[in-house]
């Protein structure tokens, strides 16, 4: 097979009672630092320090798939040649929110979406016994907390919680010639959990540093497959008790 695909990613960005200042260089090196947006409550939550009124930041982005997907027919056996190339635009939100407290203590949450893929093939391409489609989304909530300790320093916290929604399909060769082929459902969920501790330093006006650990979330998915049509082999396994339909 040979796959050639560019995503190109472009945002729409709207900020409430602050300037809309967001971490422009390259590769966004220094969002850590940054502390100029909402947007600090996700990515350094000791930067909410610094903002000294209500501020939310509210983005949109869209990613979109560029290129083709071939199947090399003279590689695979089986019928069905190329797939479709699922080339739709996907838009993904993202809002964050900060309030002061007191004069030092600000707390703040956000809705993110830190990952997120999938893709349409078809049921009758040359790879449908590997898959037709599949999507794999993780949604983040993260309530956080800063306080400032002077005029230079200040620490945050954060708590992750962590939302996994996966669904996929693929055909199931039945072995009976002439016969249609079968379908395998997954739908797939589960919450986990992380957290992330903060620390920003101001030396002067111009120049901050700040760091950020952020702890692993471990999250365990599981849900229904759904079988249709499975032809006589899987069919009897299931019969048997040998497969399962839960996960």
């Amino acid at each position: 097979m040979r796959a050639t695909r560019l995503r190109v990613i472009s945002g729409v960005l709207a900020c409430l009672g602050t300037s809309p200042v967001v971490a422009g260089s390259a590769g966004f090196a220094g969002i850590a630092a940054s502390a100029d947006s909402a947007e600090t409550a996700s990515d350094n939550p000791a930067g909410m320090a610094r903002l000294d009124k209500p501020t939310a930041t509210i983005s949109l982005l869209q990613a979109t798939g560029l290129g083709k997907f071939e199947v090399d027919e003279g590689q695979t056996t089986t019928s069905g040649g190329d797939p479709d190339n699922d080339l739709n635009p996907v838009m993904v939100p993202q809002a964050y929110y900060v309030r002061p407290l007191t004069d030092d203590l600000h707390a703040g949450i956000s809705l993110t979406i830190p990952s997120g893929f999938g893709s349409e093939y078809g049921s009758d391409w040359a790879g449908r016994y590997y898959t037709d489609s599949y999507s794999l989304v993780y949604v983040a909530v993260t309530p956080a907390l800063s306080w400032r300790i002077n005029e230079q320093w200040s620490i945050g916290a954060s708590v992750g919680i962590n939302y996994i929604s996966s669904q996929s399909e693929v055909a199931i060769n039945t072995l009976v010639p002439g016969a249609a082929d079968g379908k395998l459902e997954a739908d797939l969920d589960g919450v986990g959990t992380n957290f992330s501790l903060s620390l920003l330093w101001e030396m002067t006006e111009k120049t901050r540093f700040g760091l950020v650990y952020t702890s692993e979330s471990k999250t365990d998915i599981d849900g229904d497959l759904k079988f249709r049509n499975t032809g006589p082999v899987i069919g009897g396994l299931l019969e048997r008790g040998v497969l399962s339909d839960e996960i």
